[in-house]
């Protein structure tokens, strides 16, 4: 751990032992938000849990409802997405008894942010709709909650509101002087440049934002943004380069034992190798996922790997083992409806079939890759349709 923030967390400590019983709750608690920063989930989860206790001893339901968002985060980083909605439940009857708004737009995006792990996007929405509808309503500004709906616009593919959010984020969080906000909203405007193909801007925007964060001593974002700019290098042909921030970011996330943030590594590093025409190290990386992610049941990106060691193994003429991880991956793209890997999924299906000379297969196939393409566009004409009914009112 870095020594300023054990400086933080043996301060805390420290006040913990001369503190009341009515003072610990809130120490209890902050000492497991600082580890969650540092990704020490474990010793996290300890301060929640003993949070939690003193805070329902001495009847503090805000500090209660503290503690289980912070299990909350612990359970989703831990891929226990299922108790993580169970603690963030009880943390939304806890702040709605108490009126705490601050923190029921914090869960509610929290929860946003689990449904966005899973590809699920309309929970997305619905959760994000109803913290910023509470942000609204009682003039609260939360300059993360714009930063997530900059992202969320980014991933439906709406970048005019998605720049909106982020721009207004960053004025925000500079009046604020919310370091952590300003970090946050860089990092959304590298995503929406690099989009825009403005890859200079995206490049600025992420050195800033690992800069902040950096100075914040958040090696979790920084871990982050370091495959961002890996990406961006390798947009730019640069690929020592990018291979040196992504190597970067893996070492971090495995010191931090965030299982998916390592198989977003090797997505980016295989990614890479395959840009480079090194086949080889770029399939090790993609069967290196698919042993990950089966071993930490990350199944979103399991089909993405999946998906990843299929088409490559189609090129490579190796039809039978292409076919295996092909059809897995649409195994578990069906049950999660990620259709974008689906119709990849198919397309490939069907070009095997067709090489094997099974005409009758490959039309099969090739119906269901036009029968997925037509719902993706089905569904962001829905998506557009809902905005326009619904529309936001804009740790």
């Amino acid at each position: 751990m870095i020594w300023g923030q054990q400086h933080v967390i043996d301060s805390l400590q420290k006040r913990l032992s001369e503190a009341s019983d009515e003072e610990q709750a809130f120490l209890l608690n902050q000492l497991s938000f600082e580890n969650i920063l540092v990704g020490n989930l474990e010793d996290a989860q300890s301060f929640a849990l003993k949070a939690k206790e003193k805070a329902i001893a001495t009847q503090n339901l805000n500090e209660e409802g503290i503690a289980y968002k912070h299990t909350g985060i612990i359970l989703n980083y831990s891929n226990k997405t299922s108790e993580a909605k169970t603690d963030y439940k009880k943390a939304i009857e806890l702040f709605s008894q108490t009126e705490n708004f601050d923190q029921l737009i914090k869960v509610y995006h929290n929860l946003s942010n689990l449904y966005l792990g899973q590809g699920n996007f309309s929970k997305v929405f619905e959760h994000l709709s109803i913290a910023e509808s509470i942000s609204k309503e009682h003039e609260i500004i939360s300059v993360p909650l714009m930063g997530s709906l900059s992202n969320f616009y980014q991933l439906t593919g709406d970048f005019e509101k998605s720049l909106h959010y982020a721009l207004e984020s960053l004025k925000y969080a500079e009046l604020e002087n919310d370091l952590e906000g300003v970090a946050y909203a860089y990092n959304s405007l590298g995503k929406i440049y690099l989009h825009n193909n403005e890859i200079e801007k995206a490049k600025e925007s992420y050195i800033k934002s690992s800069e902040i964060y950096r100075e914040l001593e958040r090696n979790l974002q920084v871990a982050i943004l370091y495959n961002n700019l890996g990406t961006i290098y390798g947009k730019q042909g640069e690929f020592e380069k990018a291979l040196e921030y992504c190597y970067q970011s893996l070492e971090l996330k495995k010191e931090l034992h965030y299982n998916e943030g390592i198989l977003f590594s090797y997505l980016a590093i295989g990614d890479l190798y395959l840009s480079m025409d090194k086949e080889k190290e770029a399939f090790k990386y993609y069967t290196d996922g698919i042993e990950l992610a089966k071993e930490a049941g990350v199944d979103h990106l399991l089909s993405h790997f999946q998906n990843k060691a299929g088409v490559l193994l189609f090129y490579q003429k190796e039809y039978e083992n292409a076919q295996q991880n092909l059809v897995e991956s649409n195994k578990i793209a069906k049950a999660n409806s990620s259709l974008e890997i689906l119709s990849n999924n198919y397309h490939y299906l069907s070009k095997i079939d067709s090489v094997r000379g099974d005409f009758k297969g490959a039309l099969t196939y090739f119906q269901k890759y036009t029968d997925v393409k037509d719902s993706l566009y089905d569904k962001a004409k829905l998506q557009q349709m809902e905005e326009m009914q619904i529309r936001f009112e804009t740790v």
